[in-house]
């Protein structure tokens, strides 16, 4: 990262004099390094445990930042295209469903991990037909029994709560 940050953010490996060495691999002053690259590496968060100088540190956090920000983008427009694809409009509701049965914890992380491409959508309708496992809230019905002549003609004065019954709604 010390020559350039493009080098650092493609790096793989490295020749320590003249010997292949894995990137994680402490340097000596007076080493002759020689920086092995690929196209297709990424900086990973791991990396920011290694990395021992500021400069290096700020351009992996940088890198992943604008990386994840990017898959964020990608995801929704892949989830937005989805959705139309099954004519059914992306609300808040779909979202709070769709979230935990893709395992995120919120809507940021659901779209950076759809435009990562771990997670695929080619499923997305059959997941939104499933019901949840696990409601929120339980619907109950109330069922009032008035006493004859006792409370008079106002059906909502209730005294006495041995009056009130509550039962699960039948399926």
């Amino acid at each position: 990262y010390d020559i350039h940050s493009k080098i650092g953010n493609s790096a793989i490996s490295a020749k320590i004099n003249h010997k292949l060495e894995p990137i994680t691999t402490q340097i000596n002053s007076g080493d002759q390094i020689e920086i092995i690259t690929a196209d297709n590496a990424r900086p990973k968060p791991e990396w920011l445990e290694i990395a021992t100088t500021a400069k290096a540190k700020q351009s992996i956090k940088s890198f992943l930042k604008r990386e994840r920000q990017n898959n964020i983008e990608r995801g929704m427009q892949m989830l937005d295209e989805k959705m139309k694809s099954l004519n059914i409009k992306l609300s808040g509701r779909v979202l709070r469903k769709i979230v935990p049965i893709y395992e995120s914890n919120n809507k940021e992380e659901l779209y950076s991990k759809i435009g990562a491409g771990i997670i695929d959508l080619k499923d997305l309708d059959k997941v939104l037909k499933v019901n949840s496992k696990s409601k929120i809230l339980k619907f109950w019905t109330l069922f009032i029994n008035k006493k004859e002549d006792e409370e008079g003609d106002d059906p909502a004065a209730i005294n006495d709560l041995s009056l009130i019954h509550i039962s699960e709604p039948t399926r």
